[in-house]
């Protein structure tokens, strides 16, 4: 395969294929190894066992022209040395998804003991219900702690007046909300928040 990958989780797939091979291979007693050069070329894995060998090419879905003929090349290398030649095939990820499995709970506490201010002038108090919805966007990783900047939805029951002289009504609201949260990650902790709630709908 290319030594140019498109993103890190390519490069990840890529990498996790071959230790697969290398281990799948190992089990069944053949010698494995990674990054070969035979011939002029360079395979990403081959195996030998007996007098058989098997050379693989890594590649992923879909084969551009440039791929087809990379790999028409190592087959012909390959059968020149005796080889036997195989391709495998990876699906380039969509999305890569991330999950911190305590964030919404963490966050769910974070804005009842420390939210108050996010639905202010117009509430007289914010009652946090629920984190009905949170997507992390991306994150940035440093050791123990973490940059993570988010989005989603929060339910929220509010007491509030459009009027400072009018009577206080309850509502509830779902409210979409955006931000930056930074994490302990030992700790299981948001150190601090600059989040955003959106209540624009109330001026209108």
């Amino acid at each position: 395969m290319k030594r140019k990958f498109e993103s890190y989780f390519v490069k990840a797939f890529y990498d996790a294929k071959i230790e697969e091979l290398l281990r799948v291979y190992g089990n069944k007693k053949f010698s494995a190894r990674k990054n070969v050069k035979a011939g002029g070329k360079e395979f990403d894995v081959v195996v030998e066992k007996r007098g058989k060998t098997i050379a693989f090419e890594i590649t992923t879905a879909p084969l551009a022209r440039e791929d087809l003929n990379r790999i028409e090349n190592l087959h012909e290398t390959a059968k020149s040395l005796g080889y036997e030649f195989r391709v495998v095939t990876i699906a380039t990820p969509k999305k890569a998804a991330i999950d911190i499995d305590w964030l919404r709970d963490g966050l769910f506490k974070y804005l009842r003991s420390e939210g108050q201010h996010l639905v202010e002038p117009l509430s007289v108090h914010a009652d946090y219900e629920e984190i009905r919805k949170l997507t992390i966007r991306s994150i940035q990783i440093k050791n123990s702690e973490a940059d993570v900047f988010v989005n989603g939805d929060v339910s929220v029951n509010i007491l509030y007046a459009s009027d400072p002289d009018a009577e206080k009504e309850n509502a509830y609201e779902i409210l979409p909300f955006n931000g930056e949260l930074s994490l302990n990650l030992c700790d299981r902790k948001i150190r601090h928040a600059r989040l955003k709630i959106d209540t624009g709908y109330w001026y209108e």
